[in-house]
């Protein structure tokens, strides 16, 4: 067996796991995009933990047994989890100890302005977890159970090792392997992702991908080694997600039965204050006709002897008030999970992207009615034409993950900016390509500077009865020179452009 054979059997047996100084290089990409930012959400399923923040989302995931931290398009099926954490501010990002342990430092004000601070660490090594502490490395939550790692424990890292980490983290590079590095995907001769390396070390086995930081590398190694599952474990994880789910609704049906019975503990509460000659202190029962009923059919209403009756009454009275407000809440949240299992019913296959990637290859190969520009790798740029045609590239056709551009406070294109997938990062030099079109196809095209605004196509909202108009919220501003397709992609222009 050749040495190509020997490393592409093990790619497929095993998933690649992260060295030391693969942890230093996430440290440093998560510090250098996420720093400074506040952390607006966390959802967790049973494999992954998703942190929304403002500049960034980033998620720990566990596949196949390994942990990895990836960029992440935020999206993820699961409950919200460690509210006391959000709108706390990352302080920084540092690898504690020169091992596969990463250390985020939060701060957070509370109502009286009084500072707390937390700290996440990541295990990136063995089954791996996610540990949250307070500023004494009092453990607060964790992903999964571990002897010594449960709420209540100190979390075994020195005091000491963790600020020396934090000092490391600001100093400036000083060997070459404090450097910034860059990694590619590695794909076997079916262009199947069978591992990652770093881009000034890659073997000649695999023919190599573009160069992108870790962060990036790893959300698709990990997307691969899901959709690298087989058909009977897809389906059998599936099967498990429906009856999870149903079981769930099963349990909201009994508890909804059981908090309609509000209006009868209301009835018993009106028929003991309407008896109270009737019942004395230490009674057990009240024996009385039902007025609703025609028959001589009688209650037997239950009574605390401990209590007087008028307690009594009112005991009826709260329960039935709690069980009425359990019922919308419980009604509401009955609703969404039917929701989610009928999305689970009609899903064909979990990490299954065939369908999906071949009906977008098919649609960017169909005739477009908008300026289209194809920057390759996976890259496109999409340009309206008209307030119609701006309103169907923005609400129609561009997905939510998608980045829109138009010129501020001038009329003219809404941009379209579409990565290859949705965990890319998006780096300066197309962002200004993107905003230089959009002033291009706006009023702003003489200016010598203009400002653009951006956003993310799911923070627009459309203003009904104006085409083409809408609100954007979570915006960012870039001053850009207009300039030209031509100037821009070297005169490769499509025809629909003319």
């Amino acid at each position: 067996m050749t040495l190509s054979a020997k490393i592409i059997l093990f790619l497929d047996v095993k998933p690649q796991r992260l060295c030391a100084l693969d942890v230093a290089v996430l440290s440093r990409e998560l510090n250098e995009s996420c720093a400074g930012g506040k952390i607006e959400k966390i959802l967790r399923d049973h494999a992954d933990v998703v942190f929304v923040t403002e500049k960034i989302c980033f998620a720990f995931r566990i596949r196949s047994g390994a942990p990895y931290l990836t960029a992440s398009a935020g999206e993820v099926q699961g409950s919200s989890w460690l509210p006391f954490l959000f709108e706390s501010m990352i302080d920084k990002v540092s690898q504690v100890e020169s091992d596969r342990i990463i250390a985020i430092d939060l701060i957070k004000y509370d109502r009286l302005g009084r500072k707390k601070k937390y700290i996440l660490f990541f295990e990136i090594f063995g089954p791996g977890n996610l540990i949250v502490t307070d500023s004494g490395l009092k453990i607060l939550a964790s992903f999964r159970d571990a002897k010594g790692k449960n709420p209540g424990e100190i979390y075994g890292v020195a005091a000491e090792n963790l600020s020396q980490a934090r000092v490391d983290s600001v100093q400036p590079p000083v060997y070459d392997h404090d450097l910034p590095r860059t990694y590619r995907l590695l794909r076997n001769d079916d262009a199947r992702i069978v591992g990652f390396a770093e881009s000034t070390s890659i073997p000649p086995i695999t023919p190599p991908g573009a160069p992108q930081r870790l962060l990036e590398v790893l959300a698709a190694y990990v997307e691969s080694l899901e959709s690298g599952r087989t058909s009977d474990e897809k389906s059998k994880r599936q099967n498990q997600k429906i009856a999870n789910v149903e079981s769930k609704i099963k349990q909201l049906e009994a508890e909804i039965a059981e908090s309609e019975k509000a209006g009868e503990f209301r009835k018993y509460g009106s028929l003991v204050l309407a008896n109270l000659r009737k019942i004395q202190k230490g009674d057990r029962q009240l024996v009385i006709g039902d007025p609703d009923s025609m028959s001589e059919y009688c209650l037997y209403i239950s009574l605390d002897p401990a209590l007087t009756p008028q307690a009594n009454a009112r005991r009826y009275f709260e329960k039935a008030r709690k069980m009425e407000i359990a019922q919308g809440i419980l009604t509401e949240r009955l609703k969404k999970l039917r929701t989610a299992l009928e999305k689970l019913r009609t899903t064909e296959g979990i990490g299954d992207k065939s369908a999906h990637q071949k009906q977008e290859a098919g649609r960017t190969q169909e005739k477009l009615p908008f300026r289209h520009f194809d920057l390759g790798d996976g890259w496109h740029i999409y340009a309206g034409k008209s307030a119609e045609n701006n309103e169907e590239l923005t609400f129609g056709f561009a997905a939510k993950h998608d980045l829109w551009f138009h010129a501020w406070q001038a009329g003219g294109s809404h941009v379209i900016l579409r990565k290859p997938n949705k965990q890319s990062m998006v780096g300066k030099a197309m962002l200004e390509k993107a905003a230089s079109l959009a002033a291009y196809y706006s009023k702003s095209r003489t200016s010598g500077k203009a400002a653009v605004v951006y956003a993310e196509v799911r923070y627009l909202r459309k203003v009904k009865g104006i085409p083409g108009k809408v609100i954007v919220s979570r915006q960012k501003q870039l001053m850009v020179k207009p300039r030209s397709p031509a100037s821009l992609f070297g005169g490769k222009i499509e025809a629909d452009d003319k």
